[in-house]
């Protein structure tokens, strides 16, 4: 009985938490077949824009956020989706995240830089292409679903960086990489300060309407939460307030993507989920904040 009650405080004062800062969570639409493995979203030009994650087409698919049908298809003709997990966005570029280290072995991490006005007037268009590896990684060894050089969750943060946060299989230590928007090779370097995730970051959006970032993820039992962050010193993004709300209300959840619209507004993706004993479709969730705009 006392294990009882004392889950039920939790869930109690999980929720709590979860009215402060996060609202109005809901499945908005089911995604089409097409996404069924989103793992990266933005909002440009009045549609999502997503695209599916390891070994899937070298596209990018825009969503309309009301009917749920892909009104365009784009292709990115001169790479492959090695492991495609994150998406970002300036006033000039899209930048595609070919981040994903599930093994801990990838010594070809890339990011692809896409010019918005190139995106916007065809549908087959290059992409520049800045290359990176992390400062701190010595040890290249496999290690499927076990180390701490996976990455999932990339944001622009100013006009000259965009920064990684890395997925830790290990022990949920997620630290973050500035790294240069320049076309070419970067060794970067850890910021100062990481986030004990307890569990495993899996996307990221940086909001300049309020200087607070929002992680999305889930926890070993497929849990999602989120995470903001705000009141960081610079671009070292956990070095302020970090707070967790959970989404129980959502149930299992295998969440990938997030983004803002506008300063209150977030939108989720989430894959697709086929393992014993849970089966689920891939979905669009939508949630509200209530920050200040700045």
């Amino acid at each position: 009985m006392r294990k009882i009650i004392v889950i039920l405080v939790a869930l109690t004062l999980g929720g709590f938490q979860a009215i402060a800062q996060i609202s109005n969570v809901e499945e908005k639409l089911r995604l089409p077949k097409a996404l069924r493995e989103s793992s990266g979203i933005i909002f440009f030009n009045d549609k999502l824009v997503s695209h599916n994650d390891s070994g899937n087409k070298n596209k990018l698919y825009e969503l309309d956020t009301i009917s749920g049908t892909v009104t365009r298809t784009i292709t990115i003709t001169n790479v492959s989706n090695v492991d495609w997990e994150d998406i970002a966005q300036d006033d000039t570029h899209i930048y595609v995240g070919d981040i994903g280290n599930n093994s801990g072995k990838r010594t070809d991490l890339k990011i692809y830089k896409i010019d918005k006005s190139e995106y916007l007037s065809a549908t087959e268009i290059a992409a520049e292409v800045i290359n990176y590896s992390y400062s701190d990684q010595r040890d290249f060894t496999s290690n499927f679903n076990n180390t701490q050089w996976d990455a999932e969750a990339l944001i622009s943060f100013d006009k000259d960086y965009l920064i990684v946060f890395t997925k830790n299989w290990v022990n949920g230590r997620t630290k973050a990489y500035p790294i240069p928007k320049k076309v070419g090779t970067h060794i970067v370097k850890p910021l100062s300060t990481s986030l004990n995730s307890e569990g495993l970051i899996t996307g990221a959006t940086y909001n300049p309407y309020t200087n607070k970032v929002y992680f999305i993820g889930y926890s070993s039992l497929l849990q999602p939460f989120v995470w903001v962050s705000e009141n960081f010193l610079g671009m070292d993004i956990f070095s302020g307030t970090n707070t967790k709300t959970s989404l129980n209300s959502l149930g299992f959840e295998q969440a990938e993507g997030i983004t803002h619209v506008g300063a209150n507004r977030y939108f989720i993706t989430s894959e697709a989920i086929r393992i014993p004993l849970i089966s689920d479709y891939a979905k669009l969730v939508s949630f509200t904040t209530n920050d200040n705009k700045l």
